[in-house]
């Protein structure tokens, strides 16, 4: 299904519809802003040729009277502003968070005797969702992680996960993104193959060891981008993706940074046991 929603529709100069909508780049689809003002414009010819917007997402109508705001496509379909299809909505992507979670901690439940640290990754749309910049600069904790720790919070209190080590660390400790940075220290989003992903590649893969260790609080890793050869762990016992992926290629090489024999905390390879 096509994403598709819609920003807001006025005629302050012209009539006009903000939407938002995938469009196909050489790094897969990508989320754009486009300004339609006429009849005839088709989403099809502004995402680059995505096939799902091939059949009838042929604007037909546009109404801008107040309080009635619309915007018809040619299959028949009205949206309003504020209305959204297609894309990952709250609902699914706090489920998926907590799904996760609780996999996370039945896992640490059936491997606690085999001396295995569990560990989760979850790959994001964009970085402002995990860690944001607001008043000044200011880093803050964007609506992954605002959600994940809520989230954590009100399942790691059942009765069954009381004796769990994770339990007991700091919840901000939990988590953690690994994502490049540019020159002022900024987070930012990239592609997975510049010299920028290299560095946030090199401090995983540095720290791989501190990683594993149980004494490490850090089970819960966000990452953008870092899908290259070589980024790996082999106790990645959950991977969550909350982005759509590109391809087949992709969506394989996601699942291959957890789909390793995990190891213990003496180096020795253990069977991962039931999935």
């Amino acid at each position: 299904m096509p994403l598709l929603s819609v920003e807001s529709i006025d005629c302050k100069k012209e009539i006009s519809a903000k939407l938002h909508i995938h469009i196909q780049s050489s790094d897969g689809p990508k989320e754009k802003r486009v300004t339609i003002r006429k009849n005839g414009t088709d989403l099809f010819e502004l995402s680059d040729n995505r096939a799902c917007y091939r059949d009838g997402f042929m604007v037909t109508e546009i109404n801008a009277e107040l309080g009635n705001e619309f915007i018809r496509f040619n299959n028949g379909t009205v949206m309003r502003p504020g209305q959204e299809i297609g894309g990952m909505r709250e609902d699914v992507w706090r489920i998926m968070i907590a799904k996760t979670i609780r996999k996370h901690l039945d896992k640490e439940l059936e491997v606690q005797e085999k001396g295995l640290k569990v560990l989760s990754l979850f790959f994001i749309d964009k970085v402002a969702n995990y860690r944001s910049y607001e008043n000044g600069g200011q880093q803050e904790k964007g609506k992954f992680a605002l959600e994940f720790e809520k989230a954590f919070l009100q399942i790691s209190k059942e009765a069954r996960y009381k004796d769990l080590p994770t339990i007991k660390f700091p919840i901000e400790k939990l988590h953690d993104g690994y994502f490049a940075q540019d020159k002022k220290g900024i987070l930012k989003d990239t592609r997975g193959d510049t010299a920028a992903d290299d560095d946030v590649y090199n401090k995983i893969m540095k720290n791989k060891e501190q990683l594993l260790s149980f004494e490490e609080p850090l089970r819960f890793i966000f990452s953008h981008s870092a899908l290259r050869e070589g980024w790996d762990n082999p106790n990645v016992f959950q991977i969550c993706s909350l982005r759509e992926m590109s391809s087949e290629r992709e969506r394989r090489q996601t699942i291959g940074r957890g789909l390793r024999v995990p190891v213990n905390q003496d180096g020795e390879q253990a069977f991962r046991g039931s999935q």
